[in-house]
């Protein structure tokens, strides 16, 4: 994965989605729409791009302490 597709997952799912999520919410919450489907569906989606996210990072930095013992060697 790249850099840029990494930071567009990350940004989207620290920052667009749950935005998303709380103005469905807010909405919901003041009766002005009615859709509980897609207050789930946003959270299903930026639980799932969270979850990328982590596994993302985590190769990274196994890669990066690969690279660190190459470097020592």
């Amino acid at each position: 994965m790249s850099n840029r597709t990494y930071d567009l997952i990350k940004n989207t799912a620290l920052v667009l989605a749950p935005i998303v999520t709380l103005i469905m919410t807010i909405l919901q919450a003041l009766k002005i729409i009615d859709n509980e489907v897609g207050i789930l569906i946003a959270s299903a989606i930026d639980t799932f791009l969270g979850s990328i996210v982590v596994v993302a990072k985590k190769i990274y930095d196994e890669d990066r302490k690969k690279n660190k013992k190459k470097k020592k060697s």
